[in-house]
């Protein structure tokens, strides 16, 4: 079972999966749902690894975004 960000006990993987088929995602959720890949433990981690101390921090590319739609759009268009 999936663990939910609030430590709640979330929707079971058979679940999360059927209404990320419904709501379009590719083949590849299931497997993405069922590994430990993007668990909250491991994003934390991941995010800490990356240098990330703040909420909310964006990332493009591993450089971190001001603040603002406007600088958000400018860097995922500048994304190779």
């Amino acid at each position: 079972m999936m663990a939910d960000l609030t430590n709640g006990n979330g929707l079971p993987e058979e679940q999360l999966t059927a209404l990320g088929t419904q709501a379009g995602a590719g083949d590849g959720l299931a497997e993405c749902v069922s590994s430990d890949r993007y668990t909250v433990a491991a994003l934390t981690d991941e995010a800490s690894r990356a240098g990330v101390n703040a909420s909310p921090t964006v990332l493009v590319n591993g450089q971190e975004v001001e603040h603002s739609v406007e600088a958000l759009r400018a860097a995922v268009v500048a994304a190779p």
